[in-house]
């Protein structure tokens, strides 16, 4: 549908539409835009419960042709509440049946005082009297299911309506409640990291790949007595990865530390950056070797590698 209003439709036409709204045939956008109309224009909304009342009634009374009992039965009878509506309007129509078998039977005993037969007069008044009480009880009921079942589809629109802002409020909880728990991991990292950065017991340490220095000797490490961490800085070129596996071992190959899955940052110019916190203790004096790679331990790719040279006093 276009923007065009259920009031700008003419009357056939809009009762396909309602049809096909009660039969569940329509799509989401139209649904919504009917709903939206007939939830600001009363008549429109009254017309729909009338037309579901006339299925209804057709329906029990076996009026309905049989393809549109086969949809009545497929969509509309599967909802339990709508169910107890055809089950009202079943009632109605036997109380229906009942007055009009009264009515057929005062109307006989009527023509029988015409034509003669007025022994009982007294009796026969009473007999009236309580059909026409019997009829209007009979009439009482049949209004109050009818409103019955008028409230009944109000509540069941409303209940609808609660329900989907409910499961929008439910939805719009949980998206906060992540957006908190983010928030929260943000603010701890960014203080852990400022804890670290202020604390006089690290040393910050940064290499640049494989680049010889003086004579050939790598760079040193310089880690006094009093610091515990180690802020190691590894900084590489633009890689397509984002997480590498780490090991730090002795020159002679013995393993101090691995570490996997570790993510790295791209830098303003275009470089790639490792950053790691590891504990003084960890290291003697001594040659070292860094390599990053990916891929399992066993299979594997060399993306970079570093080597300093430690010196403790």
């Amino acid at each position: 549908m276009t923007e065009l209003t259920i009031a700008m439709i003419d009357k056939a036409e809009q009762q396909r539409l309602m049809t096909r709204y009660l039969f569940g045939e329509v799509s989401e956008e139209e649904r919504a835009e009917f709903e939206d109309t007939y939830l600001k224009n009363s008549d429109v909304f009254q017309e729909l419960i009338g037309l579901e009342n006339e299925i209804i009634d057709r329906y029990v009374l076996g009026e309905l042709p049989q393809p549109d009992r086969e949809r009545f039965e497929r969509s509309f009878l599967t909802h339990p509440e709508r169910r107890e509506t055809v089950e009202i309007a079943r009632s109605l129509l036997a109380h229906s049946a009942s007055a009009e078998n009264v009515s057929s039977h005062v109307d006989s005993h009527s023509r029988g005082e015409r034509l003669g037969f007025t022994s009982k007069p007294a009796a026969w008044r009473m007999q009236v009297a309580a059909a026409a009480v019997f009829l209007l009880m009979t009439t009482g009921i049949f209004a109050l299911l009818i409103v019955n079942r008028r409230l009944g589809n109000e509540v069941e629109r409303l209940r609808t309506e609660q329900a989907a802002t409910a499961h929008d409020r439910e939805a719009l909880q949980q998206q906060m409640e992540s957006l908190q728990a983010d928030l929260q991991k943000r603010d701890s990292a960014i203080e852990q990291l400022a804890e670290l950065q202020n604390d006089r017991n690290m040393v910050s340490f940064t290499l640049g790949g494989e680049v010889p220095r003086g004579n050939n000797e790598p760079a040193k490490l310089i880690i006094p007595a009093s610091v515990s961490f180690v802020s190691l800085h590894l900084t590489m070129a633009r890689d397509p990865r984002s997480h590498y596996n780490l090991s730090v071992k002795t020159a002679g190959g013995n393993l101090v530390w691995r570490g996997q899955n570790i993510q790295s940052r791209t830098m303003d110019g275009g470089s790639q950056e490792i950053a790691l916190v590891l504990p003084a203790h960890l290291f003697q004096n001594g040659d070292y070797v860094i390599r990053v790679t990916t891929g399992r331990e066993d299979v594997f790719d060399n993306v970079a590698g570093f080597t300093f040279r430690v010196v403790k006093h």
